[in-house]
């Protein structure tokens, strides 16, 4: 999964600033809160960026009684030993 610290979104901004947070991923679902990887980096921090047509893996919400609580990370494409995960951040 994307491993990280949960936090309120308010102490991601207060934290971060004008600066950006380059291992923050946004709970959606109506949270207000986030995983910041770069407190605890778990292999989901280390994926880069692609179109979906050229995504490797995709984050899918991990929930919890209908409530988003973290972040997986699922393959959909055969990924060798070695090779980068790629997935869209959009």
């Amino acid at each position: 999964g994307y491993n990280g610290k949960i936090k309120p979104m308010q102490q991601i901004h207060e934290q971060y600033r004008q600066y950006t947070a380059p291992y923050v991923m946004d709970l959606r679902g109506g949270t207000n809160t986030a995983i910041d990887a770069g407190d605890k980096r778990g292999v989901g921090s280390l994926i880069n960026h692609k179109s979906m047509s050229q995504s490797n893996c995709r984050f899918k919400d991990r929930k919890q009684n209908g409530v988003v609580v973290g972040v997986e990370v699922i393959a959909i494409k055969s990924i060798k030993n070695g090779q980068e995960l790629f997935a869209s951040y959009g």
